[in-house]
């Protein structure tokens, strides 16, 4: 087999799965990596009629020729593009249904991938991470990338050189991309999937609703248009001197303005890809 690699940026996707900065170090069946082979490890949905995303399966197909030339039993799989069975193309359809293995009902395989091709990126070499300044991209900090964003990924593919039903191609990141935004994707189930409406009326002895000076007092709350009630005074002791004629009694009260709003989500599923490596009616999907 011959190595031959192609370079490209991926169509802009929104990253669902995965993390691009934490090596993987168990598998799906939660036995442990050896550390020679633990990578990064993240997806990206990209809507199948994305512009650039059939130059971009062009570059895998490319890579795969190049690679398997001199192997027709596995030239035979490439050739059937996307519907191969063992060729492992590391791009998989997200309209993919499985039964769930709790409820036994059908249902996306990829959560967000309705529409979509998925594209799985691997590598084990550190990820470079950026964003644009108006049309000037620029390094950041990871941070600033989060699941559910949107982003572009240069990339590059050659063939991994296996010859049996594990043949396929490399989809390698370079650095991944933060162009836009949408809902985040958080692990696990929601503040109020967690907590509910509230904890109802019930409140312990001792327990107040605004928060206690040292001794268990409660202390002051706000008075009627926002101004802080003085604290009061002890038996005995003169009370506070009074404000200077024309003078405001009291803190003015500011108002906050409220974090700017993400784009929505993805936009509804396209139609069926049809550039040359899109499966045949009825065909399947590259393997993992």
């Amino acid at each position: 087999m011959s190595r031959h690699t192609e370079y490209g940026n991926s169509p802009v996707g929104r990253l669902i799965s995965g993390d691009p900065w934490t090596k993987q170090t168990t598998d799906q069946n939660n036995r442990p990596i050896p550390e020679e082979k633990q990578s990064f490890w993240f997806a990206v949905a990209i809507e199948k009629n994305a512009p650039g995303m059939n130059e971009m399966l062009g570059l895998l197909f490319k890579a795969a020729q190049a690679g398997y030339a001199n192997a027709p039993h596995v030239m035979a799989q490439i050739n059937a593009g996307l519907a191969a069975a063992a060729f492992s193309w590391k791009v998989v359809d997200g309209d993919e249904m499985r039964a769930n293995p709790t409820s036994g009902q059908q249902e996306l395989r990829w959560k967000h991938g309705a529409g979509c091709w998925i594209a799985k990126f691997s590598t084990t070499l550190p990820i470079a991470s950026a964003k644009y300044h108006g049309a000037v991209p620029t390094y950041c900090d990871p941070s600033e990338i989060k699941r559910g964003y949107y982003v572009t990924v240069p990339f590059s593919t050659s063939a991994n050189g296996n010859q049996d039903h594990t043949a396929g191609v490399y989809l390698n990141p370079q650095t991944i991309c933060l162009v836009g935004y949408g809902p985040e994707i958080v692990g696990g189930p929601t503040l109020e999937q967690q907590l509910g409406a509230g904890p109802g009326a019930y409140m312990p002895a001792g327990m107040t609703k605004t928060p206690q000076a040292p001794g268990g007092a409660p202390q002051p709350g706000p008075a009627q248009g926002g101004a802080p009630q003085p604290a009061p005074v002890p038996s005995g002791m003169p009370g506070p001197a009074p404000a200077p004629s024309g003078m405001p009694v009291g803190n003015g009260h500011g108002t906050t303005q409220p974090p700017p709003s993400s784009p929505g989500g993805a936009t509804a599923s396209p139609s069926n890809y049809g550039g040359y490596m899109a499966p045949p009616a009825g065909g399947g999907m590259p393997g993992a």
